[in-house]
């Protein structure tokens, strides 16, 4: 599933490029994409705003879930997803507080993929941001061996997502 999300956001550069930068506009534009590949995947997709027809419902839990049910009771779930762009003229630790508080959320779930899109201010604020997130995952109580997580950065200098992958391993007990 990481592939196939990864190569989803790779592919939609180009039409991503040519949209007006808003928050609201690539937002709807991500969630419309990715709306649609977890329906082609058997889902039942909840987003937030996604066209109607790309969608299950609306926003549930987080701004998008994957779900497979047995008839009303949920079964799995394939993907949590936060996106948090946060370009405004915040300073740097703001801009941190936002992604933080959006990736705590996939963090207390069980899914088989948790996905964070975000674009943080610099290269080096990409990089000790997720740091600080994976080390969020290894200090958690309830993470489990196996856990994924995907990173998807905006990199405003490149016009490009860049992604981090991690899966979480518990350090062996002596």
């Amino acid at each position: 599933m990481i592939e196939l999300i990864q190569t989803t956001l790779e592919n939609a550069t180009d039409d991503l490029r040519k949209l007006p930068y808003s928050d609201d506009c690539w937002t709807r534009f991500i969630m419309n994409l990715l709306s649609k590949l977890g329906q082609e995947k058997g889902y039942y997709v909840c987003a937030t705003k996604a066209d109607q027809a790309n969608r299950n419902r609306g926003e549930w839990l987080y701004d998008m879930t994957w779900i497979k049910y047995d008839g009303t009771h949920p079964i799995d779930v394939g993907l949590v997803l936060e996106c948090e762009w946060n370009t405004g003229p915040e300073e740097a630790d703001r801009k941190f507080d936002k992604i933080e508080y959006d990736f705590q959320k996939l963090l207390l779930t069980r899914a088989e993929l948790r996905c964070l899109i975000c674009w943080p201010s610099t290269r080096q604020n990409a990089i000790d941001t997720i740091q600080s997130l994976i080390d969020q995952v290894q200090q958690f109580q309830k993470s489990e061996c196996g856990d994924n997580y995907l990173f998807c950065v905006w990199r405003a200098d490149k016009r490009l997502f860049e992604f981090c992958t991690y899966t979480y391993h518990p350090a062996e007990e002596n």
